[in-house]
């Protein structure tokens, strides 16, 4: 898995993506991304933080910041039921987890199949999104992991 040098450029050869559901969108981001995907862990609620902060919780020794998408996406709270899984995504020194109400797997997406969207479209910030592409299901928002991070201004590792 090769990536082009510009950022959000794929190779011809496609990258896998993780996709998921939040607040009943799919979304996905590139598996490079992506550090794991595990059950939703104990809590411990930070004073004062905003909406989009659950918490943080201990893995394997690093704090982790525990972040809910549906509230950096404006889209309400993320429900946490059986299904719900936290993928921590890595990207430029920094790390989160997300919560999301389901992990539906990897998926190739070959990068002709991936359209480019107009602001606004997926109600995600145009940042943050590197594309999306249409299913007989539904469509999958692409997510570029950085820019999320990097807009709920998560630390280092």
């Amino acid at each position: 898995m090769i990536r082009a040098e510009s950022k959000g450029v794929w190779s011809s050869s496609a990258p896998p993506i993780l996709a998921f559901s939040v607040r009943g969108q799919d979304y996905g981001v590139d598996l490079l991304e992506v550090q794991e995907v595990l059950p939703v862990p104990p809590l411990t609620r930070v004073w004062h933080a905003p909406p989009r902060v659950l918490g943080v919780t201990n893995l394997r020794g690093h704090i982790l910041a525990l972040l809910d998408p549906g509230e950096l996406l404006g889209l309400g709270k993320v429900t946490n039921g059986r299904a719900a899984r936290v993928v921590v995504l890595s990207a430029r020194e920094m790390s989160a987890g997300i919560l999301v109400e389901s992990v539906h797997g990897l998926r190739t997406i070959p990068q002709d199949r991936v359209e480019r969207t107009a602001a606004g479209m997926t109600g995600a910030p145009s940042e943050w999104v590197r594309g999306i592409v249409l299913f007989p299901e539904g469509p999958l928002v692409l997510l570029d992991a950085e820019q999320v991070l990097l807009s709920a201004r998560v630390g280092g590792k």
